[in-house]
Formats: C-alpha cells, structure tokens, sequence
C-alpha cells in the first residue's frame, strides 16, 4: 500500500406524586436512550455482526455497527485489543456520555481542538466514533474499505481500508479524511487502539522534544500555577537507544509521548506493533506523534498523523502498518531492542 499523503388522553397526578413519577420518567428514558442511542444497543455483544479478514497468520475483525475493530491477534491466538465489559460500558455511558467498547478508533482532530470543533471538549463526535459505518465494501478475501458518514461536527468524512498481507501477520491502514463542509479548523488522524496491560510499551524517539529530552511528559496539567504536570512515577520511564520503554500499571492516570514513527506493546502473547510515516517537518500540536497513555485498567498506544488544513473536497491520507511479532519470552531490554530495530527496517516505512 502507498504511504501517506498530500463523516395520550391527558390525566392529573397529585402534586405529591409529581416528582417520583419525573424521576421514574427520567430514569427509564435514560435506560432507554443507553440502549438505543445511535442505533446500537448497549446490551449487545460488541463483536455482534464483525466482519472478519483472515490470512494463515493473523484475524482481525471490524464491527460496522460501531466502527470500531474489535479483534486483532494470531489466527488462533488471543486478542490484543482490550474490550470492556458490559457493566462498565454502561456506567461509563451514564457518566460522560460515551461508549468505552475498547478496540481501536480514528479521532478526527487534537483534542485541545475538539472544544471549538464542537463546542465541548468530550465526548468524542457520534458520527466518527460509535455510530457504525454508513458503507462496508469488500475489495477482496483480505481487505475492506469502510466508509463513515459525514460528520455534522466536524464537516469531514472518514474511510478506512484494511488490507491484510497474504501470509505475513501485517495489517495495512490506510486512514482519509475528506473535507465535505468548509470549517477553519486543523484535522489530525490520531488512531486509539486499547490494550490490556502489556509487560512494556516502547515508542520510537526520532528527534528530541521540545523540552530536550527523548519524551514528553502528557499528563494532565495542574489547575494552578505553574501548571506543570504531575511528574511520571520513579522508575516507570526508561530509555533504550532510540526507544523510550514504560513499564507501569499506575494508580492513577499516566501518558507519555515521543516524535517518531512506530509504538509497540510487549506482552507475554507477542509484540503488537504499529509504524507510520514521521514527518519530521510537520506539525504535531501535542509535540509528540506517538503516545502511550496508561490507566489501571487497560492501555492506549496512538499514532497521530501531522496537522492537516483542507479545502472542501479536498482529502488526506495517513497509512498506518500493524504488524505482531512473535513473543520474546524472557528477553533483555537490549534484546527486545534489536527485535524492535529490525522489524521497524523491515517494514520500510521511512522518516521523511
């Protein structure tokens, strides 16, 4: 695939009864609208209607329904994404508004941008993230393109091909955005895949951060000043060669980010890693274009394509490569390293 480039008959109730019967009205509404709301039910399986591309040597499966792909592993190994279970999925919905079903998504835009795109910072826009697909088509046994609608927020309209290799465990992305209504807001395609806890995530550090160093500190700024963040706990940050290695399942929230083009997770099932096209000329408004965020329940790894500024009908496209590599068992840092270099070469996505 080509690397990247430049959607009643009335009734009185006694004034007494009035207010239990309005809180008994909201609360079934409120079950009522979890279950429905964007045409999926929150009672219903996440993987329900997936469709499935195979090769000898890795499954994915993507579920149009809510847009989201669900499966990712070995043919006939375990899933690395993480996918949440039904009561939280509901208790999630019913304090912030979103459905947290886990596997991997496409955000449109920075969210420090999501607040003047959509005049609030969260949640994430329905029409990219949770409403399904408005069009699935199979271009052959191995590969899908699938089409979202048009985005009242944002004005654009996603699609994204997936294409496995014949026999290879590699998954080629390709992610683009089209311009369908004029806004004069950036675009940025950042993908989210969510994990279970894996032994370390590595991200590729290509070029220092701003602040000098080989990663960036993301965690969530003070409300006072001087409004630095939280410092990272002692000893869950290391750095090995080009890489910068967390390993932490912290208490409380944690992110990190580097400037370069692949992030990978090490588990005891096999590496899942991801590779994109660093542009060290772009603009990558959180000076990072991989992260790692960090919970106590389940990981973000994110590759995050430069600003985009487009024109109406104009289109962008940002590539991505999953690969899984095979478990490495009680390997060193070092050693882990030179697995990491190699299958990075390998893919022969370039910095430009």
């Amino acid at each position: 695939m080509p690397s990247s480039n430049s959607t009643v008959r009335p009734f009185s109730i006694p004034t007494a009864k009035r207010a239990r019967f309005a809180s008994l009205g909201r609360l079934v509404l409120g079950c009522f609208a979890l279950m429905l709301v964007n045409g999926a039910r929150a009672d219903e399986l996440p993987s329900t209607g997936a469709i499935v591309l195979e090769n000898p040597s890795v499954r994915l499966e993507f579920v149009p329904k809510i847009g989201r792909v669900m499966f990712f592993g070995f043919r006939d190994g375990e899933n690395f994404l993480w996918v949440n279970n039904q009561e939280d999925l509901i208790y999630e919905y019913n304090l912030g508004g979103w459905r947290n079903y886990g596997g991997e998504k496409i955000w449109p835009g920075p969210q420090a941008l999501w607040a003047f795109a959509q005049g609030r910072g969260w949640p994430p826009d329905p029409d990219l993230d949770g409403s399904g697909v408005e069009s699935v088509k199979r271009l052959s046994e191995r590969s899908i393109t699938v089409t979202f609608p048009v985005s009242k927020i944002w004005g654009v309209q996603l699609s994204r091909t997936f294409e496995l290799d014949e026999q290879q465990p590699l998954v080629h992305l390709r992610n683009t955005l089209t311009r369908r209504h004029g806004m004069p807001v950036p675009l940025q395609i950042w993908s989210v895949a969510q994990l279970p806890h894996p032994d370390s995530t590595w991200l590729e550090s290509l070029t220092p951060v701003p602040t000098g160093g080989p990663y960036l500190n993301l965690n969530r700024a003070a409300d006072k000043p001087p409004f630095t963040p939280p410092p990272l706990p002692e000893g869950s940050v290391t750095v090995h060669g080009q890489w910068t290695t967390v390993s932490a399942i912290p208490e409380q929230r944690m992110k990190v980010g580097t400037l370069g083009g692949a992030i990978a997770a090490v588990t005891p099932a096999g590496i899942f890693l991801q590779k994109v096209a660093f542009d060290k000329t772009g603009a990558y408004p959180e000076a990072s274009s991989v992260q790692v965020l960090l919970n106590n329940r389940y990981v973000e790894i994110e590759t995050l394509s430069p600003l985009v500024l487009l024109d109406v009908d104009e289109s962008y496209s940002f590539d991505i490569t999953w690969a899984l590599l095979p478990p490495t068992g009680a390997a060193t840092p070092d050693e882990i390293e030179t697995v990491l270099n190699t299958a990075v070469e390998r893919l022969g996505v370039e910095a430009k």
